[in-house]
C-alpha cells in the first residue's frame, strides 16, 4: 500500500477531526488512489509552524501534496484528483454537461454553510441545538474548538514577529481567518440557511429515486455525494441529525443510510467517527491530567 502510494506521491496533511479533509479522504478512497496520511496537530498549532506554512502558504488543512505540488481548497483537492491522479470512477460529469453544472452548484450551495459559524454558534447557544449530548462534538469539544480557533488568531500574529521571512503568509492568515463568532441573530439565520439545504437535497432525491437512481446527480456517485455525505455526518456530530431525520426528509434519510452502506464510504466515515471520539477523549484526558 505504502509503495503504490509512494508511486503517485500522494500525500495528505489534516486535522484528525478535520470536516473538509474527510471530502478528500473519501474521493480518494473512491477512486481506489493510495495515499499516506499525515495527522496535523492543530491544538498544538503545528499548521502554523514554519515547516507546515513552507509547504503549503495558505496555512490551511487539509492540504494534499502530490510530487511536490501542494492543494489546499478541498474542491480544488477533489478536481486534482479527479484530473490528474490515476484511479477508477469519475468524480465529475463531463465538463460543460448539465449534470456536470448541477454537481458546480451543489457544491456551490453546501460550500456556501461555513461549518465554522455553526460550531461557533453550538458553542454559544446551546439551547439551539436540537440532540444536547450527539456524540463527538457536543458542546465541550464545541468549546474547545472555538477556543482554538481564536487563538490560532493570534498565533499567527505573534509568529509574523518572530519570523519575518513568513510574515506576511502570517499576516494573511490571521487577517483572513474567520472568527466564527455569529450574533443570536445571525446564528437562527444559518439555522434558517441549513434546513433551507437540506428542503433542496430532499427535493433533488425525491426527483432521483422517483426515476430509480440513488444518487444527487444523474445515476453515478460524485463529487456532490461526497460534499452531502460528508456534510450529514458532521452536522449528526453536532447535534442536527434530527433536522432530516424527524420524518420530514424521507428521501434525504434513506440516501444518508443507504450511502453509508457503499464500501468507500463506510470505511471513510466510521474512521472519522472513530478518530473524532478518540481525539475528544484524548483532549479531555489531557485537560483534566493539567487539573
Amino acid at each position: 500500500m505504502e509503495s503504490e502510494a509512494e508511486n503517485q506521491g500522494v500525500t495528505l496533511y489534516i486535522n484528525p477531526i478535520g470536516y473538509y479533509a474527510v471530502r478528500a479522504m473519501l474521493a480518494l478512497e473512491f477512486k481506489n488512489i493510495p495515499f499516506n496520511l499525515c495527522f496535523i496537530k492543530t491544538t498544538n498549532m503545528e499548521h502554523l509552524q514554519p515547516w507546515f506554512v513552507k509547504l503549503n502558504p495558505h496555512a490551511k488543512i487539509p492540504v494534499m501534496v502530490h510530487r511536490k505540488r501542494a492543494i489546499s481548497d478541498s474542491r480544488q483537492i477533489l478536481e486534482y484528483i479527479d484530473s490528474e491522479l490515476q484511479g477508477s470512477g469519475k468524480l465529475y460529469p463531463e465538463k460543460g454537461s448539465a449534470e456536470w453544472k448541477r454537481v458546480q452548484d451543489f457544491q456551490d450551495l453546501i460550500d456556501s454553510f461555513y461549518m465554522g459559524d455553526l460550531v461557533g454558534g453550538c458553542y454559544k447557544y446551546p439551547a439551539y441545538v436540537p440532540e444536547p449530548d450527539p456524540g463527538p462534538m457536543d458542546h465541550d469539544a464545541c468549546t474547545r474548538v472555538y477556543k482554538y480557533h481564536n487563538e490560532s488568531i493570534r498565533y499567527a500574529k505573534e509568529m509574523a514577529a518572530k519570523h519575518p521571512e513568513l510574515k506576511e503568509i502570517y499576516e494573511t492568515k490571521s487577517s483572513k481567518t474567520p472568527l466564527c463568532n455569529p450574533t443570536e441573530d445571525d446564528f437562527q439565520d444559518l439555522l434558517r440557511h441549513l434546513q433551507g439545504i437540506f428542503d433542496f437535497a430532499e427535493s433533488e432525491l425525491k426527483s432521483s429515486q422517483d426515476r430509480g437512481r440513488l444518487y444527487i446527480v444523474g445515476d453515478k456517485f460524485s463529487a456532490g455525494d461526497i460534499y452531502l455525505l460528508v456534510f450529514l455526518k458532521f452536522l449528526g456530530f453536532l447535534g442536527f441529525s434530527s433536522y432530516w431525520r424527524s420524518g420530514n426528509h424521507p428521501f434525504l434519510e434513506r440516501y444518508f443510510e443507504e450511502m453509508q452502506k457503499l464500501p468507500s464510504c463506510s470505511k471513510i466515515l466510521n474512521d472519522y467517527e472513530a478518530r473524532t471520539t478518540v481525539q475528544k477523549k484524548s483532549v479531555v484526558s489531557a485537560e483534566q491530567h493539567k487539573m
